[in-house]
């Protein structure tokens, strides 16, 4: 990933509750749509690149204006490259009610 001056840019994991299809990928360019499996049945993980915090924010936007709840935010790097700084932005994101789909 090029340098943006932004120290988390790089592959993401964005699970959301329910399942999207396909007709959604448009609507998250560059990102993978993945079923959940196992206990995360019944989710969705978008992954794919983050270039920048704007570009995050757009894709939660973006998730916000389709009414389609958040579940988490993760980086889709190994741990030992997470080291020191977390693998999880617990209240990084404001805390709201949102709509389920």
């Amino acid at each position: 990933m090029a340098a943006t001056g932004w120290e988390h840019a790089g592959a993401y994991r964005v699970e959301v509750r329910g399942r999207l299809t396909d007709r959604f990928a448009a609507s998250f360019d560059g990102l993978a749509i993945e079923p959940g499996s196992g206990s995360r049945a019944g989710t969705t993980v978008l992954v794919g690149p983050v270039r920048d915090q704007s570009h995050l924010m757009g894709i939660l936007q973006t998730l916000d204006a389709l009414g389609i709840e958040l579940i988490s935010v993760n980086p889709d790097q190994p741990a030992a490259d997470l080291e020191g700084r977390g693998t999880q932005f617990q209240g990084f994101l404001p805390q709201r009610d949102v709509r389920a789909i």
